[in-house]
Parts: structure tokens; sequence; C-alpha cells
């Protein structure tokens, strides 16, 4: 429970709204009852005394709310009719219809930004990587160069 006017206070404005930034406008008697409902946070009631100005706050038992009702009177009343008349319809001239239609704006096509056709690039092919013949093994010749399926070979010249 929190009350919004400090402990031992209460409204005296209730139909003042207090407003604050960031939060929607609130009357002061919905103020103190969702205080006493619980609805306000504890961390937040500590300040509200200070903030609520526009509610005066004041001590306990300060609001008399009269709950007498009012008088009934036996009293004939006399009923006399107005006269009315029967109110026109509201009537809107009519707005002129609009300025003829355009047709929808046309621009004519342009063509495709084509460059012509080239050949497909091809790029010459190159010679299989191949060491110059070494001679090994007293003088016999003997090439490495690599077979279909990729794999590295030597290969004697006679």
């Amino acid at each position: 429970e929190c009350s919004v006017c400090g402990d031992g206070q209460e409204v005296t404005n209730l139909n003042a709204v207090f407003e604050f930034p960031g939060q929607p406008a609130v009357s002061c008697i919905n103020l103190q009852v969702a205080g006493a409902e619980g609805t306000i946070p504890l961390n937040q009631c500590s300040f509200l005394p200070g903030l609520i100005i526009v509610c005066e706050c004041a001590p306990l038992g300060s609001v008399i709310i009269d709950d007498t009702p009012a008088p009934i009177s036996s009293a004939p009343v006399d009923i006399t009719p107005a006269p009315l008349s029967p109110t026109p319809a509201p009537v809107v001239q009519a707005t002129p219809a609009p300025v003829p239609p355009t047709s929808a704006p046309v621009i004519p096509p342009t063509d495709a930004p084509v460059n012509p056709p080239t050949s497909a690039p091809v790029i010459p092919l190159t010679a299989a990587p191949v060491n110059s013949p070494t001679f090994v093994n007293g003088g016999k010749k003997e090439n490495t160069g690599y077979s279909s399926g990729g794999k590295k070979r030597k290969y004697r010249i006679h």
C-alpha cells in the first residue's frame, strides 16, 4: 500500500489532474486509489508527496464527503412540451467533379543496355611444367613430369 500524500495524509483536491513527463495524466483521486490498491510500486511512492502539489494533500479526515441525498420534492411538476421543429439534415454542396483524367505518364521504352557479344574468354593453354633434363646415375638423362592422374613421375630419356 502506498499513501501518495505521505503517511497520515490524503488528497483533498480530488478532481485535480497530476501530470508527470513520460506518464499518463491522472486525476488525484485515481492516483490515491491506485496507491491504496498497491498499483504504485513502493520505490516510486516515496517521492510522490513532493510532486503531487496539485492534489493538495492534507491530514486524514480533512475531506468531508457528504453522502446526504439531494432533497426530493413532492410538489407537482408542470411538464410543458417545448415546440420542436425538426432540424434539417445537414446538406453539403456537391463538389465539382475533378478535372478530366489525364493519361498515365508513359515513357517510351529504352533499349536494353546490351554490349555486342564477345567470344568466350579463352586463355591459351600453357604447357605443363617440365623441368629441363638432368643427368643422373652416370649420365643417363631423366625428366620429371606429371602423369594424367596428377602424380609426379620421372621419365628416363634413352
